[in-house]
């Protein structure tokens, strides 16, 4: 009896010592492009390229800059400032992606597919004023 107390608890440590941290891998080039997150008051829409992250708030109008990391599982964002290099924070751990929704620990974001999207806004594909009219048209649908 006291053999197989010995061998159970031998398992059971080995078990716990052989466990690692699982990393979530993904494609990153599934993180280009637009996205949309609900899960505030605030509807924000985001666009992604291969360094940068551009925010956008419905309720403020106004766009942020940052330059992005990617560190294993998790997303690190630096604002963009003309004194400011890379001062790189701690945004959220990637749960999951795939091409329509991306889902972090803390937010969880859509694919935008529509036109007239922050990326065309950035690059001045179209005006500001033809962006917001398909964001809050974005946001109608999303909040029904």
């Amino acid at each position: 009896m006291k053999k197989h107390k010995l061998i159970i608890i031998i398992v059971i440590f080995i078990n716990l010592y052989s466990c690692k941290k699982e990393t979530y891998v993904f494609d990153e080039n599934l993180l280009i492009g637009n996205w949309s997150k609900t899960d505030t008051n605030d509807y924000q829409e985001y666009y992604f390229d291969k360094e940068n992250m551009y925010a956008y708030s419905l309720k403020s109008g106004s766009t942020l800059h940052y330059i992005f990391k990617m560190k294993e599982d998790s997303l690190y964002l630096s604002l963009v400032y003309q004194e400011v290099k890379e001062d790189f924070k701690f945004y959220d751990k990637i749960i999951k992606i795939d091409s329509i929704k991306m889902k972090l620990e803390n937010r969880i974001f859509l694919k935008v597919t529509k036109n007239n999207t922050l990326r065309m806004f950035i690059n001045k594909e179209i005006s500001s004023n033809d962006y917001f009219k398909a964001c809050v048209q974005r946001s109608d649908v999303l909040s029904k």
